[in-house]
């Protein structure tokens, strides 16, 4: 357990430092290029998760194997060859996707897009070098489940920090002193996804075990595990038209200012996601080789605590997040006018992310059993029912409408999806997650943040809201947290062995 605190400390660290960069440099972003030219970025931002449609569940399944392979201790030529073997046909499909969005950008940015400042031109260019960082990209997803299937998150998370930090300070640099123009951006996008990409392949490589002879493609790899990889990837395709529809038909039915508006909140509410991801990226592997090990009764100890865990950071933050939206987005942008457009959008995707979050370990447990039908079944009923809804709301209250259909989406996972889940992989356990793992550690912290935003004096100064809203999260995520049992137990017993161990080295 002590390895797996390590590895969660990691993550955390390396998302903590993704998501404040992300902050910092938006409203630079913002700045220099105007809200328009960042509908831009988020219309790019959209693109790259609807191509992960193309994945094939690839970036699972080799986290998955690998974690598999150090399980049960498998040879080293086997995760050699696993990974010789989908990395030429992952490369393949990134360049084709990129050549063909490169293609595609004269007629996006004249039929698609709708830009009342920036130049057709000038769009079909940024358009143009999205593909080129598509190409280059594309593979990274690949590169970094390897590196979480062989459990190296410290390693992964630096990679990831310090092409975050070189991404965003170049993009900065770039507009300051070269160009502040929506094409100047994307070159650099470009570039630094070819080095951020690069370094992960090197890394990946450099950690796998050694072997007496080379890797090889091995095509009998691929035939063993297409079912699971096609069952992720078709489950995976699915899951992404449905959390992307909204953009997808915003980004055509309002114009590139109101698209704005709404990926600004949306890279508000995304920051949950940072507090989820680390749990995730930690615990899958860690679920996989229980499950391959059979240690049914240590997966099921491991898997309440770790969402009891989830819901204590993210239901509170979420809260905290919708309570404060419009202080918060003029703090973080300085411009009362942006939070104006915003806040309203980001108090709804709040709740829908939330939702989403409470589901990614019930998800990761059928991932690690190697079970996807259910959430594929889940994903089409609701791509069938919910896909219309959004694109009507979508085109007749914008981006209100797109938001709230996107909460309805991740209540019915909620709803529907976990009492399936669980009759099945962890039979009677389903009242204990949404009573023990979800309602009382959400509950303690809604209650907290209500209590101190009824008493919170106004007006305040920015740094007075900046410290208030802080020590709201904190207050209301130690109160989440001491109402989840296994959690409260976990923490407490590791604060007394750290303390008894920090008493042992003063004497």
């Amino acid at each position: 357990m002590k390895r797996v605190s390590y590895q969660l400390i990691a993550n955390f660290t390396g998302n903590a430092w993704t998501a404040l960069l992300a902050l910092a440099f938006v409203p630079l972003y913002i700045r220099f290029l105007g809200i328009d030219a960042f509908g831009l970025v988020g219309f790019y931002t959209t693109l790259q998760n609807v191509m992960m449609l193309l994945d094939l569940g690839v970036t699972p399944t080799i986290n998955r194997e690998l974690a598999r392979h150090s399980a049960v201790r498998q040879t080293a030529s086997g995760a050699r060859d696993l990974v010789r073997t989908f990395e030429p046909p992952y490369w393949v499909v990134g360049i084709a996707l990129g050549a063909v969005l490169a293609a595609s950008a004269g007629m996006i940015a004249t039929f698609w897009i709708r830009s009342d400042r920036l130049p057709v031109e000038e769009v079909r260019r940024a358009v143009a070098l999205m593909g080129l960082s598509t190409a280059l990209q594309w593979p990274l997803s690949f590169y970094q489940g390897g590196l979480m299937g062989l459990q190296r998150p410290i390693l992964l998370q630096g990679v990831n920090a310090a092409a975050a930090t070189v991404r965003g300070v170049g993009a900065v640099l770039v507009l300051w002193l070269v160009s502040p123009t929506i094409t100047a951006f994307f070159v650099w996008q470009a570039i630094s996804a070819a080095l951020h990409t690069l370094t992960a392949a090197a890394c990946l490589w450099h950690v796998l075990p050694p072997a007496p002879a080379r890797a090889r493609f091995r095509s009998e790899l691929l035939r063993d595990r297409w079912r699971f990889s096609a069952g992720v990837g078709l489950t995976s395709a699915v899951a992404l038209l449905l959390t992307q529809m909204d953009k997808v038909v915003l980004s055509k039915v309002v114009s590139l200012q109101a698209f704005g508006y709404y990926v600004l909140a949306g890279t508000m509410a995304d920051v949950l996601y940072k507090l989820v991801t680390p749990v995730n990226a930690t615990l899958f592997p860690r679920f996989s080789a229980l499950a391959a090990a059979g240690e049914w009764a240590a997966l099921q100890t491991l898997y309440h605590r770790s969402c009891q865990l989830v819901s204590a950071m993210v239901v509170p933050a979420a809260v905290t997040l919708a309570v404060f939206a419009h202080q918060l987005i003029t703090i973080w942008t300085g411009d009362p006018q942006l939070a104006d457009g915003a806040a309203p959008i980001v108090k709804v995707l709040a709740v829908g992310t939330a939702l989403n979050g409470l589901m990614s370990l019930p998800y990761a447990a059928q991932l690690a059993h190697g079970w996807v039908r259910l959430t594929l079944l889940v994903n089409i009923i609701s791509l069938i029912v919910i896909a219309p809804v959004t694109a009507l709301l979508a085109v007749r209250f914008g981006p209100m409408g797109a938001a709230f259909a996107s909460v309805a989406l991740n209540a019915i996972y909620v709803l529907v999806a976990v009492p399936l889940m669980h009759r099945r992989l962890f039979r009677g356990q389903m009242g204990r997650w949404y009573a023990v793992d979800v309602a009382a550690p959400a509950a303690a912290g809604t209650v907290m943040i209500a209590i101190a935003a009824s008493v919170m004096p106004a007006p305040l100064s920015t740094r007075s809201q900046m410290v208030v809203i802080a020590f709201t999260y904190a207050a209301a995520a130690c109160a989440a947290a001491m109402a989840a049992p296994e959690l409260r137990m976990w923490l407490l017993t590791t604060l007394r062995r750290e303390t008894g161990r920090g008493a042992d080295a003063v004497g």
